[in-house]
């Protein structure tokens, strides 16, 4: 492999952030898999880090300038991306082996106090390996709309054994049709909009159809809105295996891809909101979508197995205390009528769930004045002022001896509930 150092000022805002080492239990998918291709070429670019005074756009500058390659980015080092930043190659961005800290790319505003709502446009192949990507602005640190837009059709996406945190709107929006976007070992969190709580995506497909979206092993906590907006497109397959997800608040509407498979998750303080039906209910499929995207619906699949869904005493102890306002209602209801329709035909396979109140070893807080905010003003949310985001120490990015854990007895039932008898949730 051809290998070129790409040069700049040495980064001298280097933080502490964790070190992924991927673990995977035996449902867990591997790349393989899912048959991904590899991407790029044989170049190889080491980037030095900026400094984020001399020195910005160290990365953006080595992809324009050596196109298709890996990008190694050195590990400690800090990468600053100013302004809009679109990448027209196939690029894997990654850290450097070794077991130091995670490069931490983040955006900086330009000269003129500009900041674009994303950090990366991408109209190619790319895959983030390794990597703390942070979607607030390192100047004035007002918080980005979103960490990645893709915006050419059919490209792939690929976020292994990284983490990103921040993002008002989503994590990743989809401009175009016929995507692919896979996460795996990684970790998502605060990706919030306290006063508009329906976005805080994790993925945003805009309403476009797309080819698949897969999230596996992966810790995905405190986010205001939906795991993925389908908002009436049918994406061809759409998983979540394996994860953990604490305090996603917003439930995960099913509007609607031909297939879905959610299996062995851990579903913590989840789809809390309250709602103005009475009729409302956790699994409300809308098939609709199928036969407007060109698929048969006699065909279509959706699986929910083997998932532990439940409430910590801490949420249940806020609505005992605090009155729904009229009108307002919990979603306690399981299924719609017409989502009961497609378990009697066969089309909704719905087995093996169960409630577990499990003991995390160090789990986040609740932001209990927002949710209380939430319930009392019917969600109406402009002027609260209440803290949502979780942080452990109060300093941008993660240490190693100080993060959230999601580990929980080995004796419980989730140790063992797995499709294939194995531990459910992320294991990492």
């Amino acid at each position: 492999m051809k290998l070129i150092k790409y040069f700049s000022i040495a980064g001298l805002f280097a933080m502490l952030f964790l070190i992924w080492i991927g673990c995977e239990h035996e449902d867990i998918m591997t790349l393989g898999d899912i048959s991904i291709e590899d991407k790029g070429s044989s170049l190889e670019i080491i980037v030095e880090p900026d400094d984020g005074i001399d020195r910005v756009n160290s990365l953006a500058n080595a992809i324009n300038a050596n196109g298709d390659a890996t990008y190694v980015l050195r590990r400690g080092g800090t990468y600053y991306v100013e302004g809009k930043t679109t990448c027209n190659y196939n690029v894997v961005i990654k850290a450097e082996p070794g077991t130091g800290d995670l490069p931490r790319i983040q955006p900086i505003m330009d000269a003129t106090g500009a900041m674009p709502s994303y950090i990366f446009e991408m109209y190619a192949n790319s895959r983030f390996e390794n990597v703390y990507i942070l979607s607030k602005d390192a100047a004035s640190g007002n918080l980005h709309d979103r960490a990645i837009l893709l915006n050419k059709d059919s490209i792939r996406l690929e976020l292994v054994n990284s983490y990103l945190e921040g993002g008002t709107s989503a994590t990743i929006r989809i401009q175009v049709k016929g995507c692919k976007v896979y996460i795996t070992n990684s970790l998502l969190r605060n990706v919030s909009n306290p006063i508009s709580p329906s976005n805080g995506r994790l993925v945003d497909t805009r309403g476009k159809s797309q080819d698949s979206i897969v999230i596996r092993n992966s810790y995905c906590y405190n986010n205001t809105g939906q795991i993925l907006r389908h908002d009436g497109s049918c994406t061809k397959y759409f998983e979540l295996s394996g994860n953990t997800f604490w305090h996603q608040a917003n439930v995960q509407n099913i509007d609607c891809p031909f297939e879905t498979v959610i299996q062995n998750n851990i579903f913590a303080n989840y789809a809390w909101k309250t709602g103005s039906s009475p009729d409302a209910a956790i699994w409300d499929v809308n098939i609709s979508p199928v036969a407007k995207n060109g698929y048969d619906p006699a065909k279509m699949k959706i699986t929910v197995r083997n998932n532990n869904f439940f409430n910590t005493a801490d949420l249940e102890e806020i609505f005992a205390t605090t009155p729904l306002p009229v009108g307002q209602y919990r979603r306690t209801k399981l299924m719609t009528d017409a989502t009961a329709a497609l378990v009697a035909d066969g089309r909704f396979v719905y087995e093996n769930n169960f409630e577990e109140v499990l003991t995390f070893a160090y789990r986040p807080p609740l932001p209990v004045s927002w949710i209380k905010y939430f319930i009392t003003n019917s969600g109406e949310m402009k002027a609260c002022e209440d803290w949502f985001d979780v942080d452990e120490d109060g300093i941008e990015g993660i240490k190693i001896d100080a993060m959230y854990s999601f580990k929980y007895p080995m004796t419980s039932k989730s140790a063992t509930a797995s499709t294939t008898g194995g531990p459910i949730g992320a294991q990492w």
